[in-house]
C-alpha cells in the first residue's frame, strides 16, 4: 500500500494508515477535523492518533478516549 506510513514512537514503530468510516465519527465527535489525522493505535476504550502536517517534524500524537 502507497498509503501506508511507518514511524518511531519511542521505543515502539507504528503503521499509519487512513482512518476508517467508524473512527472518522470518533474524531468527528472529539471536536477534530478527521481528514487532518491518521491512525496510530487504539485499545477498548481509547484510539490514538497523529497529525498528518506534523509528520515531518515534532510528532502531534492525541489521544481520544471513544
Amino acid at each position: 500500500m502507497s498509503n501506508v506510513r511507518r514511524i518511531k514512537v519511542g521505543d515502539r514503530r507504528y503503521k499509519l494508515k487512513p482512518l476508517t468510516l467508524e473512527q472518522k465519527k470518533v474524531v468527528a465527535r472529539n471536536n477534530r477535523k478527521a481528514d487532518d489525522w491518521l491512525f496510530l493505535s487504539d485499545s477498548d476504550s481509547y484510539m490514538r492518533i497523529v497529525r498528518k502536517d506534523t509528520l515531518e517534524g515534532n510528532l502531534k500524537i492525541e489521544t481520544i478516549y471513544k
